[in-house]
């Protein structure tokens, strides 16, 4: 690397200059060199002729400079070094005298010259301030640091210790003279992330004389959204109120589109870097409007109205959660008020919310833990990878919340959403929750919202939704009027996507298929099902602009943001006869059936009655383990030897054809 930044800028000085390469003009590029093989001992032996002052000066400094050097190589430019009297360290080196006779102690002294005189360059380049600092750094988490990097970046930055390219952002601040500039494309994680809060504060002591906000794809060849850049510059000086230019160059997904955009000007904006002091964590939010502002400025967090709980992480997911119908149905325990109720000997799982799919409102029930005697079980896990812990309170901690109503959204998604978490489930590490001090529907109201959405994304860039993020975001509460009013549309909300939700097998609340309807043909059923969900599509849909068009106007919002919704992100089923009846408002959506899609579930429903899981005559499991109640089956009797053929000629009378046949006629 040395060599060939060596060979660049003499290249670029031949440029300048034809005749560079013969006037023994050196540049000051150097690999670094450590003072670990350094005999101090020869250090008597140098600086002989100076005077007992300079001499004693020389080698304290001396001594200084090969203390910082140890184990250079480890941490390059990054070092700190003191500035020193170089011209003296030179005179110091230059000046070496065995005192007339070679000794074991004199060994090699040529040598320790050579490498001294290399170490004062080095030295030198290192302590100097410039004009300009300008670099793309290495990228390194503080997981990847080898043990004496990550010892001196914590001691050395420990407001930028998180990543190497960050203390690099520090470092080369260090390096530039008053008043000068310091250039750097970096990740774009030092502008929101907590754990560069105090960096960003001492940032916000310099000027940000401007950046392009880049984000992913800025690089055609570096690919996917998890590299997202910020290109800067920043003026070692600090004015108050000064104003930078900034450009958002985010929504591009090409290099060549980023570049565009820059240079027609769009999406430029001037701001006051004092602006930033007032947004939560000090997040450099530079595209705020002056609205947005004071919503940062003027009102208190979620975290005053409410706690934020990371869930439960098992530490071994595959031994201790299973999707409910994985297990005996008996087992699996409802309506938990805390884990006292877990002291269950005939109980062993109980509810889980673990992630699932993107959905407003209403959860996907999938998952069953393994929570029993008070987890147990995990604890002892836990104890057992790691025995140095005096108990596993990292993993199965605030347990007092488990079982009690809340708000959960996925920690992980492409757009924030919310649901109502009811009495009795546990939540999961990748599914935090809110648990509001009151008005827990309009809070989930809130959090649906689009303003929410619009606030969200300055807190939380990229698709982490953490514990850190939530509580940072401001709240207006609502007069009691309000929010009793905005009750009754969230709780419609909520029912319409529950009953989408238990309209299909994968819930434990499912009933009967929607098909099974008091009509003569299965056609009529198949519109009739079609229609109901349109009607709550629909529905659902102008509840959510109803609530949009609220908080709008609370939050002032009114020149910035409109309350329509579009279709795709409505968050339940819609049924079409075919792939090509799909509009393209839908496209997107994950929230459509086709008929064929219907008539699948409905065979799906049949095979499930024909092995007795279902019944025509109960709603709900009619038998999922345990003892068998034929009493459940009169209208259709299931297979009796609970074997199904599948053949493509009728050789048995209770196929499965023959046997879907007699219960569509039932």
């Amino acid at each position: 690397a040395a060599q060939m930044a060596y060979f660049a800028v003499m290249m670029k000085a031949r440029q300048y200059d034809r005749r560079i390469l013969i006037r023994g003009i050196v540049p000051h590029v150097y690999a670094i060199q450590e003072s670990n093989e350094i005999n101090r001992a020869q250090l008597d032996y140098f600086g002989d002729s100076l005077n007992e002052i300079e001499r004693n000066t020389a080698r304290i400094q001396m001594e200084k400079l090969l203390d910082t050097l140890v184990d250079a190589k480890e941490y390059g430019s990054i070092l700190q070094v003191e500035n020193c009297d170089w011209d003296l360290l030179r005179c110091f080196v230059d000046d070496a005298s065995m005192g007339g006779q070679i000794s074991i102690n004199t060994l090699h002294l040529d040598n320790t010259q050579i490498r001294l005189r290399a170490l004062v360059e080095i030295g030198q380049c290192l302590a100097q301030k410039y004009n300009v600092v300008i670099t793309n750094p290495p990228y390194m988490g503080s997981s990847g640091m080898s043990g004496k990097l990550s010892n001196y970046v914590k001691k050395n930055y420990p407001d930028s210790k998180s990543d190497l390219f960050a203390v690099f952002i520090e470092s080369c601040g260090y390096m530039v003279q008053e008043n000068m500039y310091q250039a750097m494309i970096t990740q774009h994680a030092w502008m929101f992330l907590s754990s560069f809060e105090k960096l960003r504060t001492k940032l916000l002591l310099k000027d940000t004389v401007n950046m392009a906000h880049l984000g992913p794809r800025a690089f055609e060849e570096i690919g996917g959204e998890v590299v997202q850049t910020t290109s800067f510059v920043l003026r070692n000086s600090h004015i108050s109120d000064f104003t930078g230019t900034y450009c958002r160059l985010i929504e591009p997904t090409t290099q060549q589109g980023k570049e565009e955009m820059f240079l027609t000007g769009t999406n430029h904006y001037i701001t006051a870097q004092s602006k930033f002091i007032s947004v939560p964590g000090k997040l450099y939010a530079y595209w705020l409007s002056s609205a947005m502002s004071k919503i940062f400025s003027e009102n208190k967090n979620l975290s005053k109205y409410g706690e934020t709980r990371k869930g439960l992480s098992t530490s071994d997911n595959n031994r201790f959660v299973r999707l409910w119908y994985e297990v005996e149905f008996q087992k699996i325990k409802f309506g938990c008020k805390s884990p006292d109720d877990t002291f269950d000997k005939t109980h062993k799982w109980y509810p889980y919310i673990h992630g699932g799919v993107y959905r407003k409102w209403y959860p996907s029930f999938d998952s069953v833990v393994n929570f029993s005697n008070d987890a147990h079980e995990i604890k002892e896990t836990v104890m057992q990878k790691y025995p140095y812990l005096k108990n596993p309170d990292f993993v199965v901690k605030k347990t007092s919340i488990y079982f009690v109503p809340g708000i959960i959204w996925n920690d992980l998604a492409d757009v924030f959403n919310a649901k109502m978490m009811g009495a009795g489930y546990i939540y999961s590490d990748v599914t935090p929750s809110y648990i509001p001090n009151q008005h827990i529907y309009s809070v989930l109201a809130y959090f649906n919202s689009k303003v929410f959405a619009t606030i969200v994304a300055v807190i939380s860039q990229g698709m982490h939704y953490s514990t850190g993020h939530i509580p940072n975001i401001p709240f207006i509460p609502l007069s009691d009027g309000c929010d009793y009013s905005m009750q009754n549309d969230v709780k419609d909300n909520i029912e319409v996507v529950k009953s989408d939700e238990i309209s299909f097998e994968t819930s434990w609340d499912f009933k009967y298929h929607p098909l099974l309807c008091l009509v003569s043909r299965l056609a009529d059923a198949y519109t009739a099902w079609k229609a109901e969900c349109e009607q709550c599509f629909l529905q659902l849909k102008a509840n959510e602009e109803k609530l949009n068009r609220i908080f709008i106007d609370i939050y002032g919002l009114q020149d910035e943001l409109s309350p329509d919704v579009a279709e795709k992100e409505v968050t339940i089923h819609r049924i079409y006869d075919t792939k090509d009846n799909i509009p393209e408002s839908m496209k997107g959506s994950n929230y459509i059936l086709t008929r064929r899609d219907v008539i699948v579930s409905l065979i799906s429903y049949a095979v499930g009655c024909m092995f007795g899981r279902y019944s025509l005559d109960v709603e709900g499991l009619a038998y999922a383990g345990g003892d068998w109640d034929s009493s459940k089956y009169a209208t259709y009797i299931p297979d009796a030897d609970n074997i199904l053929p599948i053949t493509d000629e009728e050789y048995f009378k209770d196929d499965i054809v023959g046997m879907f046949c007699a219960w569509v006629k039932k």
